[in-house]
């Protein structure tokens, strides 16, 4: 909680629809007695609060900003909050960051919000002493993080909005430090280069730097930090004065540069030019010394910390090593199987310079078919390729080692929200314990029947186990199929089958997984109902019940969207392709079809009396509906609804929503109970224990938050 005489300040980006009539309702909101926005940049908004809103908490401040939005726009606007931002505290004039606490009513979270960042990750880099990380996004934003705790420290915002033919973007592109730490300079899309102080925040400089499509593709900074280099559209790569600002050279590239870095001593710069050229520049002279050139061409680039080798990489050759100086080869990395066609990505040589990054995705082995994207370390020396990093990986943006080697941190997938960065153990080859918990959106939940343990899967292609008394990670499984996964736990709570393309297993006393005996379709979800029959849904829209035993299929319904089951599992209620739904019922077994009005479903909900059914139709909106009389019981149309639950009874319905809320409804009547608020994403899955106290929320924000339930409402 915050003393009623600090000064609390919350920054967040809002996103909506009608932004005129959301900033006049702002407006009204302020003479009513709001807060006042103390800033205001195109769709972002700063909010100062001081005795108006005493001992606020990080969530009350985002509720308030969130539900004027709403109001002002009469609920047809869609507003996202920023959350995971924190706060920042004003005392007797200095800054401190406080990371984001566990909301009221919430008992635990599961994973962390540390290093998140809710609109992908573009680039990322180290600062010099280690002690920050920088992450760019597609939102113009630049966050920087305390590298021990995770915290933000601070969200640089600026970069301009441009429109392509991809679409709307703020993109930041380029992220460098300067050798001492005190500068740190960005490039984006909208063709801008700032330069910012990491101490405070504030961007000390702005210049219009390339004109065209590209923007600025890449920036440096020289070591001794008096000049920057740029690139990107235009085909010249410019040299600026760090202090002045100015341009003091230059330099025609003949083309589009894409890479940019200076030599050990700032003599020299080197540039990618297209996809076949790198030129080594000599800056006394502004003329190129070395032209180099290949068949293949080049694509990547790396320079060593002693400025003396450049690594050059191509997306189908191995890399090869490169004298600065004299612009001989010095020779070609070997690859670790003739067998395997490879292509490859980023390069990042670690400080020591005994070692290059390589990323390499889309790998094909003649014997095994495709491989999944790897990291490796190869031996500067021998050209050998070193260990295989382990954990699931997508095509990185940036690479960057920590000053010290131990860390290297990969930019994360742009336009996913709640991706992060990955940093990675070097001396051990895999994911470093700084991030546990999901690196992208939570689409599952089971818990074990014993309630010992829940099961989480997620759109980072992981399927992870929690220990429920202290909410710890027990264990992280890759998912190395297309499909994310989805997860249940048998009734014994002695294995959990995983659906996601094959139907696998997973048991504590097993290493690896094993494969399903019966079931052969791929299937994209699965449930375990009353009796421990297994319900499974093949991609082909074929709901399969299984014997318990999983040697026999016991019945087989074709045409099935979606499906769910009631709390206790002893019904199935279906979304079919033609439209409505079916209800099945399994002891005795019987099938009755539904007529119900909406266009599509998103999620569903079934009581154990069989006389309530609740779902939500394609656009988000939330309708109950009566089974027995057929009637309609409540329509919402602007619920923002994504995710739903029953509670025990079925005397209350909980609705994830889009904007991180939790709605608590009379699940008759569709009233509000109470509003469960502590996610900064959409809430993707809801799931409550088998003995009724706990409802888990997953969300896109990768955290999971355990509310405790008491006889089927929550806790105050």
């Amino acid at each position: 909680m915050i003393p009623e005489s600090e000064t609390l300040v919350v920054q967040g980006r809002l996103f909506f629809a009608n932004r005129a009539m959301c900033l006049r309702g702002l407006e009204s909101y302020r003479h009513a007695g709001g807060p006042v926005p103390a800033e205001q940049d195109g769709s972002w908004l700063r909010y100062d609060f001081s005795g108006s809103v005493p001992r606020a908490t990080a969530s009350q401040v985002t509720r308030a900003i969130c539900g004027a939005a709403r109001r002002a726009a009469g609920g047809f606007v869609d507003v996202m909050v920023a959350a995971s931002l924190g706060v920042r505290v004003r005392a007797g004039g200095s800054w401190k960051v406080c990371a984001p606490s566990l909301p009221g009513g919430a008992n635990r979270r599961l994973g962390t919000l540390a290093f998140r960042n809710l609109q992908g990750v573009s680039a990322v880099a180290f600062s010099p002493g280690g002690t920050q990380l920088a992450t760019a996004n597609a939102a113009g934003e630049i966050w920087l993080w305390q590298v021990t705790s995770g915290e933000l420290l601070h969200q640089l915002v600026g970069h301009d909005a441009v429109t392509t033919m991809r679409g709307t973007s703020s993109l930041v592109q380029a992220i460098s430090f300067a050798p001492d730490g005190g500068m740190l300079v960005s490039g984006g899309l909208d063709g801008i280069i700032r330069i910012w102080d990491p101490a405070t925040g504030k961007q000390l400089k702005k210049r219009s730097a390339h004109t065209g499509p590209e923007g600025v593709l890449d920036v440096a900074v020289s070591p001794d930090g008096t000049s920057l280099a740029s690139v990107g559209s235009g085909g010249v790569a410019k040299i600026w004065g760090a202090r002045s600002g100015r341009v003091l050279a230059e330099l025609d590239c003949q083309g589009i540069a894409h890479r940019c870095v200076f030599s050990l001593l700032g003599e020299r710069l080197v540039t990618l030019v297209g996809r076949g050229r790198c030129l080594i520049w000599d800056l006394t002279k502004s003329e190129v010394e070395h032209s180099i050139e290949a068949e293949y061409g080049f694509e990547n680039l790396a320079i060593s910390s002693d400025g003396r080798t450049l690594a050059l990489g191509h997306a189908q050759h191995p890399p090869s090593l490169w004298d600065v100086e004299s612009g001989r080869k010095l020779g070609t990395m070997k690859s670790p199987n003739d067998r395997i066609l490879e292509h490859f990505g980023c390069l990042c040589f670690n400080p020591a310079g005994t070692h290059l990054a390589v990323f390499h995705w889309g790998a094909y082995d003649e014997r095994s078919g495709f491989l999944p994207n790897s990291l490796r370390l190869w031996d500067v020396q021998s050209g050998a390729c070193g260990p295989l990093f382990e954990g699931a990986l997508k095509d990185p943006r940036s690479m960057s080692f920590s000053p010290d080697g131990k860390f290297l941190v990969t930019s994360g997938d742009t336009g996913l929200r709640g991706t992060a960065p990955r940093i990675w153990d070097v001396a051990h080859a895999k994911e470093s314990q700084l991030l546990p918990g999901h690196a992208a959106a939570v689409c599952s939940l089971s818990f074990e029947p014993n309630g010992r343990w829940l099961a989480s899967c997620g759109e980072d292609h992981s399927v992870r186990v929690w220990d429920l008394q202290n909410g710890q990670q027990v264990m992280s499984l890759p998912w190395d199929t297309v499909l994310s996964p989805f997860g249940a736990f048998s009734p014994d709570g002695g294995s959990l089958l995983v659906a996601g393309g094959a139907l696998r297993i997973w048991q504590p006393a097993q290493a690896g997984w094993s494969v399903h005996p019966a079931y052969r379709e791929a299937a994209r979800r699965l449930e375990f109902a009353h009796g421990g029959r297994l319900i499974a849904l093949s991609q082909q829209g074929n709901l399969s019940v299984w014997a318990p035993e999983g040697e026999r299929e016991l019945l087989g319904i074709p045409g099935v969207v979606d499906f769910c089951l009631s709390f206790e599992g002893g019904r199935v209620l279906m979304a079919l392709e033609e439209g409505g739904l079916k209800l099945l019922d399994l002891e005795p077994v019987s099938t009755t079809t539904v007529s119900v009005k909406g266009s599509g479903f998103r999620a569903l909900a079934l009581s154990e009396t069989r006389q309530l059914c609740a779902f939500i139709d394609a656009e988000g909106g939330l309708h109950g509906f009566d089974l027995i009389d057929g009637v309609e019981l409540y329509a919402r149309p602007d619920a923002h609804a994504r995710s739903l639950a029953l509670t025990p009874g079925g005397s209350q319905l909980a609705v994830g929503r889009d904007d991180g809320s939790i709605w608590m409804l009379n699940s008759m009547n569709g009233e509000k109970s109470c509003d469960l608020r502590g996610h900064c994403g959409a809430v993707r899955v809801l799931r409550i224990s088998p003995d009724g106290s706990q409802l888990a929320s997953g969300s896109e924000d990768t955290t999971i938050l355990l509310w405790p339930l008491k006889s089927g409402h929550p806790s105050p």
